[in-house]
């Protein structure tokens, strides 16, 4: 490769000179920053040397790379705070550090605001190498927190590297999508389903699907990270990136106004607000919005998890384009002001978890909203006639725990009196309709509502609450096809009967199909024997209940009879959690497979001496299992080596009361 003529030679000739050096030998070959599949036979490396011991090592920020290089993937995480902070006492002159007693303290919290990221730490020791002055440690400090950007050298550094990854996304669409996430705080979980709702308001992506795609996208390029199966959240690194992008490289196409989770009590004052685009002051403690701004370019306003309990009349009213209202878990705020009929482009409001108590006339004028969110509005006792069909456009509504703790106005026009049936009538004329959740109060509001099979068809969530008398029957939900949450709440279940074999058969091909979340609260019965017919529960929650086993093997046994003895109920559970359950005493008595469980809690159940498991169980997989020392104690095991099995994963804590 010392041929000076190497650069004048031709990608073929260089192929060549490549083999002839590397055939016959062992060999590393490392490929840095790599964006595109390569094609290595082409370049003249001998794969068949690979089975020699020889090793190609690629890095990349694409894991779309990996997989077209048919490479084994191995992620290079951010580094934890304690390793990040040992990497810059390493890189920072000690002299430095030991100029001043505070310095070290300062610069370990500075060394964290880098989010693990190496660049980063570097860009930040060249910086701060010979400042031996606490002020201005402080002032850094003040910098990273408030807007990376302006700290030397984070821009051309780091920043212009990381913006690479966002220029390579593949159209504008998904470089929106990106920079939508830095609306969220620092470090948050954000929730996939809601992420995607706003992105289909903004008109980014078309549907749910379209989302998802996008999401597995933003993965792929490393420019998001998954929390779990249902969450992602953004590099801290990323999203100041992508704020500096939205904010001075973008900003006459984004131009965003970000106060999201900075302890704010106040909004910022209305001549901030100009010409903003996005705005986001999600979770702060602002108690009141009684300037009005005026930004007749903004689009999205997200203003959930705040103290909120009054909206100045007229706040919204120079807000006409405005398409995506948040106002969520604002959990004083108990009326809308006047003017928001001015919000005539709106897709999408979310009024979840407010105290609402009814919703204006007002909101007619609001014709293009396809998402309404009224989950957790339990005050919420009237709805006037023929509001929720003017929506036409209206894709997604949510009801779950609407109007639970308060009581309903019987007035002449309320939908929401005779178990909701005005409204159930109403909905059947939305033809765009197809995310429902709601809310049952009795067993006659069930029968009600099944009575409507398109309701039936497009229900995902379901709280069904105060069921005393009659006993509810679980087993009328079980055809609801796309149901995947169901919470019971101080309701006395009905004992299982079913004397029809093909019942039995037909809720095994057919029940309970999506459903994937059963949550249970103050409910009474003898035990939970339908659950076998759950076969996709991922999550099991159980609070203050009365069964003394959840899985009664008699009645397990007559439905074996029918359905074969091989069946693995419980086969997709990963969480699995009880409290307050003073008579429990099985969860069911023989081992089980567990194959995808992850976690189990238990808290209270006193009762409870043993668990379904034995030494097979949750083969290969980390389970916690989280209890008191006093319960843990006197758990018994079918036998030494299903307690050597799990020894290793028990969370206790003392109890004082158990």
């Amino acid at each position: 490769m010392e041929d000076r003529n190497w650069k004048e030679k031709s990608l073929q000739d260089k192929a060549v000179d490549i083999a002839s050096i590397l055939s016959g030998k062992k060999f590393v070959l490392l490929l840095d920053d790599i964006w595109e599949r390569i094609d290595l036979t082409q370049l003249g490396v001998p794969l068949q040397n690979l089975n020699d011991g020889s090793k190609i090592v690629l890095t990349t920020r694409s894991a779309g790379v990996c997989d077209q290089m048919d490479a084994k993937k191995l992620e290079v995480s951010s580094l934890a705070d304690d390793e990040a902070w040992k990497l810059f006492q390493e890189m920072i002159e000690r002299s430095t550090l030991d100029s001043h007693t505070s310095i070290p303290e300062l610069a370990e919290t500075l060394a964290r605001e880098c989010g693990g990221l190496p660049l980063a730490l570097k860009t930040v020791d060249r910086a701060m190498k010979s400042q031996r002055k606490v002020g201005y440690w402080k002032r850094a400090i003040h910098k990273m927190t408030t807007s990376a950007s302006k700290f030397s050298g984070m821009k051309e550094e780091v920043f212009s590297r990381l913006k690479f990854s966002y220029d390579s996304l593949s159209t504008d669409e998904l470089r929106s999508c990106l920079l939508y996430c830095c609306l969220y705080p620092e470090d948050y979980e954000i929730p996939k389903r809601e992420l995607i709702d706003y992105w289909i308001s903004e008109g980014f992506v078309y549907d749910f699907d379209d989302g998802c795609d996008f999401i597995d996208d933003l993965l792929q390029a490393c420019l998001l990270e998954e929390e779990g199966d249902d969450h992602v959240k953004m590099h801290d690194m990323i999203r100041e990136m992508s704020l500096w992008i939205a904010c001075t490289v973008d900003k006459e196409e984004q131009n965003l106004l970000v106060r999201a989770g900075v302890e704010l009590t106040e909004a910022p004052k209305v001549e901030e607000w100009e010409g903003a685009k996005r705005v986001s002051l999600m979770l702060n403690e602002i108690e009141s919005l009684s300037e009005i701004p005026t930004c007749p370019r903004l689009v999205t306003l997200l203003l959930d998890g705040n103290l909120i309990g009054q909206i100045t009349d007229g706040f919204f009213q120079s807000m006409s384009s405005l398409r995506v209202l948040s106002l969520s878990e604002n959990f004083y705020l108990s009326t809308l002001p006047s003017g928001i009929s001015s919000l005539v482009s709106l897709h999408h409001l979310d009024l979840s978890s407010t105290d609402i108590t009814g919703l204006p006339q007002e909101l007619k004028a609001l014709e293009k909203l396809r998402y309404l969110n009224l989950d957790y509005t339990e005050y919420l006792s009237i709805i006037p006639h023929q509001l929720i069909s003017g929506f036409s456009k209206l894709e997604v509504l949510r009801l779950f725990a609407c109007g639970r703790g308060g009581v309903t106005e019987e007035e002449e026009g309320n939908v929401l009196c005779d178990d909701a049936e005005p409204l159930m009538k109403e909905l059947l004329g939305l033809k765009h309709l197809n995310v429902l959740s709601w809310s049952f109060r009795s067993s006659l509001a069930v029968q009600k509502f099944l009575k409507y099979p398109k309701l039936v068809s497009i229900t995902q969530s379901v709280l069904v609450y105060a069921c005393e008398s009659p006993p509810f029957n679980v087993l009328h939900l079980a055809y609801m096809e796309n149901l995947q949450e169901l919470d019971l709440e101080s309701c006395n279940l009905e004992e299982m009967k079913i004397d029809c074999t093909e019942e039995v058969k037909k809720l095994f091909r057919n029940g309970f199909r999506s459903l994937n979340t059963v949550v249970l609260r103050s409910c009474r019965g003898k035990d939970l024997t339908w659950l076998v017919f759950v076969q996709n529960l991922k999550q099991l929650n159980m609070q203050g209940f009365t069964m003394e086993e959840i899985i009664s093997v008699d009645k397990l046994s007559d439905i074996s009879e029918i359905i074969g003895s091989e069946h693995n109920f419980f086969a997709r559970l990963e969480y699995l959690t009880m409290w307050r359950g003073t008579n429990l005493k099985s969860v069911y008595p023989n081992p089980l497979p567990f194959p995808k469980l992850k976690k189990i809690q238990v808290f209270h159940c006193r009762q409870l001496k043993k668990l379904p498991l034995n030494s097979s169980s949750a083969k290969g997989r980390r389970v916690v299992i989280e209890g008191t020392k006093k319960w843990w104690e006197e758990l018994q095991w079918e036998g030494q080596a299903t307690q050597n099995a799990f020894f290793s994963c028990a969370v206790l804590w003392e109890d004082p009361y158990y």
